[in-house]
């Protein structure tokens, strides 16, 4: 029969084609293009790091040509676009040409990283798991070279090198590939773990960014494993050493504003938390997380722009010169410049030794003499016991909830109880993006964090290390309570002119400018994040030529770590008045820490959050804004992290950053708030979110960072 004969064929026509489609079908819907996710979002993973070299360190290693070329496709760069608010995008695509890969502050061209409501347009689609970013910057206003080199006599030190930091591309970014080539990103790819992507990133941040962070500074991770749903810190801050300086903490104020000196040096952690966190959580062989960053060393490392301009500051310069880093940073009597060779041989040696040998050998073995030897010399109290004796400390995350939110910190002297508080008084005002639609709303919002920020300053002596004050153990369980909470926002009135005693502020913290961070989500939705500094920019500025470390200056942190306001509740035995010396160090103590890696979970919806910053005093102020932005006001991660932010300082005046809304400052001293130009904004946030399949990775661009993924 025709007709029974040609539904035959029409049955077994459609079955081969539902075989062939429906599985088509499902693996594209599973590894393809996800238009719901936008052109700025990664299919499988992603890194945000100061520099997209080390952004892509931690993702994963794209394959090699036999030239040893990366074969990872380009992507291609969009066009301008519109921001979700309907204003410009003001980091425009370049029209010159291929990206700046590493810091350039003020144009980015490959923007894949932040959502949008366009469509996914490479390979990969939307990143679905994985994610990275370290570093970061914003900088919408370029200055000219002579600005750069010459500021005005009216600028102070630190404004001057705000601006310099505001500057063009990076032309060697290509040749900080090579630090690529098994990093961060690469390291996700080969089935590495989040925390080994993390610490390749960092590894990596250490050689480019070595005014910021390194080996001889210290390090706090906060890690979620998606497996057991458990988040841990490890803290490896320095200590204060058996024997610190006489009289140390007597030297605060002649030691400002960059507390150079031996005597400032703290027991450095850093590598002791790598490897703490890789016996813990890595996956792949410790030594390959060290070799990209020993090929990058090896085979030729020039100076990069954001260093080269550390560099040439008039501000640092003399500094520099009459320290031991004139020997690594120093042609005769000249700073080096940008692209001029930078051998660095010793640290290369030093990696390969712990890359062989295990974090030890810079703890027991002959690297720990090396490095005891030369820092002695230079008037240093660190002996080979204390970095034998150095452990991180494994602890439990503060826990807080934040609606369908809950807020995952380290405790003190880490700055996450300090974090947890502003973000838990903020809560209770149930902003939204209704809340900043008119410009009375943004003022009020803006007036409540403001206040938020000032009863937050005054909590600040609840940071001091409760391993080393017993009295301190429990000084954060009320911070983190809804009873403080509601209590400050009870405190908060229409008004922003009351004393500071109404705060309990009193005393004085430093402007701090180092620091870099990392955040890495990995495929199986676990989480990494983690801040790592030396403290000012080159710390103490003492080198180790036998090890080629440069060594932190974190005791300086103690100087701030004052008696509370007549106000506070002071723990039992701090009965000093307001404005006296610090309380003596305690050997084994880590000093208190803005610091405040964090991950936001919210299971029900199975959305992440990964956030951490960079710059100080700045760092809490510029996290609670950008959270505050991504989950109530209704920003896209992109949009969050660029937004001008404000800091209140320890006297209770309000300092923004340029670009902040002119009407609401307005808005906010016509209710009584003081006003103050801060020398230098350098705050910088990174961060990684998950909104359903959809990773999202952005790198601030204050300090020219860009997040890398797949």
């Amino acid at each position: 029969m025709p007709w029974s004969r040609g539904a035959t064929v029409s049955l077994v026509l459609l079955g081969v084609a539902l075989a062939i489609v429906v599985p088509a079908l499902l693996f594209a819907r599973s590894r393809g293009p996800r238009r719901a996710c936008g052109p700025r979002a990664f299919a499988h993973a992603a890194v945000a790091a100061d520099s997209k070299a080390c952004s892509e360190i931690g993702r994963s290693a794209p394959r090699l040509s036999d030239s040893g070329h990366s074969q990872l496709p380009r992507v291609p760069p969009p066009s301008v676009r519109l921001s979700p608010l309907g204003t410009h995008d003001p980091f425009p695509p370049s029209p010159s040409g291929p990206p700046n890969l590493l810091l350039w502050p003020l144009t980015v061209t490959h923007r894949t990283l932040s959502s949008s409501p366009a469509s996914c347009p490479f390979p990969g689609g939307a990143a679905s798991r994985m994610a990275m970013t370290v570093g970061g910057g914003k900088g919408e206003h370029k200055t000219s070279e002579w600005e750069q080199t010459h500021p005005p006599p009216s600028q102070s030190p630190f404004q001057a090198l705000e601006n310099m930091l505001r500057t063009r591309p990076d032309p060697l970014a290509p040749q900080l590939r090579r630090c690529k080539a098994g990093g961060s990103r690469d390291i996700l790819q080969q089935h590495g773990s989040p925390v080994d992507a993390a610490i390749a990133a960092l590894v990596c941040t250490g050689v480019v960014n070595p005014q910021s962070m390194g080996l001889g500074g210290g390090v706090v991770f906060t890690i979620y494993n998606a497996s057991t749903g458990k988040v841990e810190i490890i803290n490896a801050r320095e200590m204060v050493p058996a024997a610190p300086a006489p009289g140390l903490l007597d030297q605060c104020e002649q030691a400002q504003p960059l507390g150079t000196g031996a005597q400032w040096i703290g027991v450095p952690g850093e590598l002791r938390g790598y490897a703490e966190a890789h016996r813990r959580h890595g996956r792949l062989p410790w030594a390959q997380l060290l070799q990209p960053t020993i090929a990058l060393l090896r085979k030729g490392h020039h100076v990069p722009l954001m260093l080269s301009k550390f560099l040439n500051h008039h501000f640092l310069r003399p500094s520099l010169y009459n320290s031991s880093l004139r020997q690594l940073f120093f042609n005769g009597t000249e700073p080096l410049k940008l692209g001029d060779p930078l051998p660095w041989p010793k640290l290369a040696a030093t990696l390969e030794t712990v890359a062989a040998e295990g974090a030890e050998a810079l703890y027991t073995g002959g690297l720990a003499r090396a490095l005891v030897d030369d820092v002695t010399k230079e008037g240093a109290q660190l002996t080979l016991e204390d970095l034998a004796t150095f452990h991180p400390e494994v602890v439990e995350a503060l826990e807080v909830p934040l609606g369908d939110f809950t807020l995952y910190s380290p405790p003190p002297p880490a700055g996450g109880a300090i974090l947890s508080f502003i973000l838990n008084v903020l809560r209770g005002f149930n902003f939204s993006a209704e809340s900043v639609a008119r410009p009375e709303g943004s003022v009020d919002v803006y007036h409540r964090l403001v206040e938020t920020l000032k009863f937050a300053g005054g909590q600040r002596w609840r940071l001091w290390d409760p391993r080393s004050h017993l009295q301190m153990q429990n000084a954060s369980e009320d911070l983190l309570g809804e009873a403080l909470a509601q209590h400050t926002r009870q405190q908060i009135d229409a008004r922003g002119d009351h004393p500071l005693s109404h705060y309990s502020l009193a005393g004085a913290w430093g402007h701090g400018m180092g620091t870099t961070h990392v955040s890495v989500l990995g495929e199986d939705g676990s989480a990494v994040a983690a801040t790592s500094t030396i403290n000012l920019p080159f710390g103490a500025m003492v080198y180790s030529p036998r090890t080629g470390l440069l060594l932190n200056n974190e005791l300086l942190d103690l100087c701030w770590r004052r008696s509370p306001g007549s106000g506070a509740r002071p723990p039992p035995e701090a009965s000093e008045a307001v404005g006296t010396p610090a309380r003596p160090s305690v050997p084994g103590e880590r000093p208190p820490s803005s610091m405040a890696p964090s991950i936001l979970l919210n299971a029900a919806q199975g959305s992440k959050l990964v956030i951490g910053g960079a710059g100080g005093d700045l760092i809490i102020s510029a996290m609670a804004q950008a959270i505050m932005n991504k989950l109530w006001l209704g920003f896209d991660l992109r949009g969050a992290i660029e937004a001008p932010i404000l800091h209140v300082n320890s006297q209770g005046q309000v300092e923004y950053e340029p670009k902040f809304n002119q009407e609401v400052q307005r808005g906010l001293q016509e209710r009584g708030h003081s006003q103050e130009k801060r020398p230098f904004f350098l705050n910088v946030v990174q961060a990684v979110s998950q909104e359903g399949a959809c990773v999202y990775a952005v790198s601030d661009l204050r300090k020219g960072g860009e997040a890398a993924g797949y």
